[in-house]
């Protein structure tokens, strides 16, 4: 009869350990797993943002030469290239150079920037080389970030 109690108490001692490990409790796993899911979210975030602002100066660009593509579109359908380019109406030309310098470039890569105010000084100096020079200059910078513009 000892025997039996001896080994029932063997049998029993692993059971009564294990019931003495007991789980964590509701809210211990309940904040375990919202701690993980919050560091994923965060982790997701950065990534997204990441990729957002990698692509910011290439939209950037892109609104700058539609900005100039549509005021060069606003100018020739007012009056002819000769009128703008030439003097030929002084006004015109000041308010296009005006609207020139209104183009968005603060988002911009600097050497974007430059290649623009480049072509801005061109239009200032009504060389009508140098203007088509600069602009293709600033497609080409435009181009060397991945921006591609017709």
């Amino acid at each position: 009869m000892k025997e039996q109690i001896q080994i029932q108490e063997k049998k029993d001692a692993p059971n009564q350990e294990v019931a003495h490990e007991s789980p964590p409790q509701g809210n211990e796993e309940i904040w375990g797993c919202l701690g993980i899911t919050v560091l994923i979210l965060a982790v997701i975030g950065i990534i997204y943002l990441w990729q957002g602002c990698s692509d910011a100066p290439k939209l950037a660009m892109r609104r700058a030469i539609s900005y100039d593509k549509s005021i060069s579109r606003q100018v020739y359908k007012d009056s002819s290239l000769l009128e703008v380019l030439f003097g030929a109406n002084p006004e015109k030309t000041a308010a296009y150079v005006r609207n020139l310098k209104k183009t968005p470039l603060g988002d911009c890569p600097e050497d974007f920037r430059k290649a623009y105010k480049k072509h801005i000084a061109a239009w200032e100096s009504r060389n009508k080389s140098l203007i088509d020079s600069t602009f293709h200059d600033v497609l080409a910078t435009a181009k060397l970030h991945g921006v591609d513009y017709e």
